[in-house]
């Protein structure tokens, strides 16, 4: 035990030893009858908590008595299941229902999402698209009328 440490453990938990560590309980009065800061210390510290003791406990206030003394509000908590979500609900036949419909839902979203290829899916669009602008540039073209006639007529036999 030092110095610096009975002082914590008096600061802490005051004059009487009772209230100290059971562990540094030995250590610190036998400290405090060998050293004299240590001495001091606890003489002041025995002062203070006889100044503390000697003050009168205020009674609390009428009505803050009548407030300690009240049960506490309990809060009221909406039910989850109101209005609109309630006749959804029953539309929907109850949780009973309405649950495993939503699970298969999902899993059905969730297969179709994975086993989408997008990629192909997206090279087809911008192929056919490239094919639709070519055709319709080729239509557009000033004499085709005339090149599809010779076309249809050497085809003929």
């Amino acid at each position: 035990m030092n110095l610096e440490r009975f002082a914590v453990i008096v600061d802490a938990y005051g004059a009487d030893p009772c209230r100290w560590p059971a562990a540094e309980r030995d250590a610190a009065q036998s400290f405090a009858a060998s050293d004299a800061q240590a001495a001091v210390l606890l003489a002041d510290a025995l002062a203070l908590d006889a100044s503390l003791d000697a003050l009168p406990i205020p009674e609390p206030a009428g009505a803050a008595l009548r407030r300690a003394a009240m049960p506490l509000p309990i809060a009221v908590r909406p039910a989850i299941h109101s209005g609109r979500w309630q006749e959804l609900l029953a539309l929907l036949g109850g949780w009973r229902l309405a649950l495993p419909a939503m699970a298969v839902a999902l899993i059905v979203g969730v297969n179709v999402g994975s086993h989408a290829d997008l990629g192909n899916w997206t090279a087809n669009a911008a192929t056919q698209t490239q094919t639709a602008s070519a055709s319709s540039n080729t239509l557009a073209a000033p004499g085709f009328a005339e090149s599809l006639m010779l076309d249809l007529e050497s085809s003929t036999p």
